[in-house]
Order: C-alpha cells, then sequence, then structure tokens
C-alpha cells in the first residue's frame, strides 16, 4: 500500500505534464509560460532591437534617385513626316526588350566614360585610372580611351548595374529609371546620365542604319542609271532608224522583211529572233526611270534620317536630388527586430519547456 500511495502522485503529475504539453491550453497556461520566460523573451528582444538601432546608425545611407523615359512609337523618322496613329502599336515584348537595352552593359559602358565613374571610390575605382586628354582634341580624347583597361571598365559598368532598377509603370509604355547611390546628387546624374546615353544610343543606331541604307542606295541609283539610259539609247536609235515592226514579225539570214510600210532606209534587219517594237523599247526604259525615280526618293529619304536622326523615347521626367534617404530605414528595421526577437525568444522559450518535459518523463517511468 505504502508503494502505490507514493506512486500515485507521480503518475497523476506525469499525466498533468502530458496534458499540459499536447492537450488545450488556457490563456492562463499562456500567461503561466510568459511569466515563466518573460526574462528570456526581453533579453532576445532588446538584444535584436539594440542591433537594428546600431544598424540604423553606423550603416551608410543610400540616396535613389528617379526618372522616367517614354518609349513612344510615334515618333516621325524624317522632318517632314507627321505624326500618325495607326500600325504603331508597340507589345509587351518590345518595352521590355527596351528595358533590357536600358540596363545593358552597353550603356553602362557608356555612362561610366561620360560621368568618368573610373575615378569613384564607390564603384571601385581610384584617381588616376582615366588618361586625360586635352579639351577639344577629339583625337587625344580616343587615344585616351583606347588606352583604358577593359576589364576594369567592365568591372565598374557591372557596379553600375548592380545599383541600377529598371521598372515598366503598369501597362503603359513608362520606364522608371531608379539609381541608387551614397551621394544623391550623384544619384540624380547617374540616372539622367543612363536615361541621355540611351537616346544616344538609339539616335546613332538610326544614323548608322542610314548611313548604311544610303551607300547601298547610291550603288543601286548608279546601277539603274546605266540601264535607264541604255533603254532610252536604244529607244532613240529605234526612232533614228524608224523601225517601226510588228510584234511578232521575224527575219531569217539573208531575207528581206516582209513588212511592205518599212522605209527604204531601215537599215539591216535583224539575222534571227523576234524584233522589238517601239512600245516594248518605251515600256522597259519607262520602267527603269520608275525605279531610278524611286531609288532616288529612298536614298534622299536616308540621307533626311542621316542628317537629322531620331530617337524613339523620350525623358518625360528627369531625375531630381532624392531628399530622403531610402536606406537604412529605421522604423521597418526596428519592426522587423522586434518581430524577430519576440520569435526567436518563443522558440528558445519551446525547446527549453520541451528538454524540460523530456527529461521528466523517463524519471516518471523509472518511478512508476
Amino acid at each position: 500500500m505504502l508503494d502505490g500511495d507514493n506512486s500515485a502522485p507521480e503518475h497523476k503529475r506525469r499525466h498533468t505534464d502530458i496534458y499540459n504539453t499536447f492537450g488545450h491550453l488556457s490563456i492562463a497556461d499562456v500567461f503561466d509560460f510568459v511569466r515563466r520566460h518573460l526574462q528570456l523573451l526581453a533579453v532576445t528582444t532588446s538584444t535584436a532591437i539594440g542591433l537594428a538601432l546600431l544598424y540604423g546608425l553606423f550603416a551608410t545611407p543610400h540616396y535613389t534617385a528617379y526618372g522616367q523615359l517614354l518609349i513612344d512609337a510615334r515618333v516621325p523618322h524624317l522632318a517632314n513626316e507627321q505624326w500618325t496613329e495607326t500600325g504603331l502599336v508597340l507589345d509587351t515584348a518590345q518595352v521590355e526588350s527596351q528595358a533590357a537595352v536600358l540596363w545593358s552593359e552597353h550603356i553602362a559602358r557608356a555612362v561610366v566614360q561620360r560621368l568618368d565613374l573610373l575615378e569613384d571610390p564607390e564603384f571601385g575605382g581610384a584617381p588616376g585610372l582615366t588618361p586625360k586628354a586635352p579639351e577639344g582634341d577629339e583625337a587625344a580624347s580616343e587615344a585616351a580611351a583606347a588606352k583604358i583597361d577593359p576589364d576594369l571598365l567592365r568591372r565598374i559598368a557591372t557596379q553600375v548595374q548592380g545599383h541600377l532598377d529598371i521598372r515598366r509603370v503598369g501597362l503603359s509604355y513608362v520606364l522608371e529609371v531608379a539609381f541608387t547611390s551614397r551621394d544623391p546628387e550623384k544619384a540624380a546624374d547617374i540616372a539622367n546620365a543612363i536615361m541621355q546615353s540611351y537616346i544616344s544610343d538609339q539616335i546613332s543606331q538610326r544614323a548608322e542604319a542610314a548611313r548604311q541604307g544610303s551607300q547601298w542606295l547610291e550603288r543601286r541609283i548608279n546601277t539603274l542609271r546605266l540601264q535607264m539610259n541604255a533603254a532610252s539609247l536604244k529607244v532613240q536609235e529605234f526612232k533614228a532608224r524608224r523601225d517601226y515592226s510588228i510584234v511578232g514579225h521575224s527575219t531569217l539570214d539573208g531575207d528581206a522583211p516582209v513588212d511592205g510600210n518599212a522605209p527604204a532606209d531601215a537599215g539591216p534587219a535583224p539575222t534571227k529572233g523576234f524584233t522589238e517594237t517601239l512600245d516594248e523599247l518605251e515600256s522597259t526604259a519607262l520602267t527603269y526611270r520608275k525605279m531610278f525615280e524611286s531609288a532616288l526618293q529612298a536614298f534622299t529619304e536616308a540621307e533626311q534620317r542621316q542628317s537629322y536622326p531620331v530617337s524613339n523615347s523620350r525623358i518625360i521626367s528627369t531625375a531630381t536630388k532624392p531628399l530622403y534617404r531610402s536606406s537604412p530605414k529605421r522604423m521597418r528595421a526596428l519592426a522587423i527586430a522586434t518581430v524577430a526577437g519576440l520569435l526567436l525568444g518563443l522558440g528558445l522559450a519551446l525547446l527549453q519547456e520541451g528538454m524540460t518535459f523530456g527529461r521528466r518523463k523517463p524519471q516518471a517511468g523509472q518511478r512508476a
């Protein structure tokens, strides 16, 4: 009886521990749990808040400048063209492609060279890495640019890409260009330089395409001019001979023309095959003339595109100096740290409860 009486309280306590662990918890149990582990929760939460405060105080502030670029398909290619609305719709893939061009290494390299970021420590540069050239001397400038280390230029361009963010504004043709830097003025300057470099690249590509097209058209015009002159000469020679042959009429070697209306001084007849009529010769000459005039008009338009290149995009909102830092966000960091500290303390408290229950369970089985 004595052994049975001693084992009863232990069995009851084990039953109570199992129920408290796996059974339904009441509000009193939750408050009791928090009270028993209040010190642990306070330590983890205060530690997380302290780390967040240190981060907010000592972290390097960054500023983000925003600009907007419009991809406009309605821009006329020539100075005398009018704006049109039909057939000029851009799909999502085309707009996203332009966003990829904006974020490309080619544009980043152009920005690095334009703003001389090779000597900027923020992007891994150092003073003295860029060869200097006298202002206004294009030959010296090109020679200095050729001496720049391509690996260094690519590395700085990659750093610029890492600070750049391109987003499409809803379903519109507007692309938002955001650049983050330690210096607010530098952030605005680089964002504007990226948009300007993109527009300059579009203009140079159109001018180069127009130049290549005009060169091809110039060769084509010279060929068509020779063909047109040759066809016109045949017409003049035909008229000078007054040889108005009938379509399908043919002569053989040694035979005289059958056409009795032909003049006596019409000249020797063709030896074999069908003769060409005046209408055929004039039609051929007219065809070559139309082809020549069409090529000449296309050449004129290509020359205008080359001398007056335009871009299919324009800046609708220039980036300005940001007034507030984009990071670190102190209030957000404090909120995240508070939640993280509470969750960490709660996890440690539950782990401690589990270990305590694990130690009690074998002891209760041995006593039973």
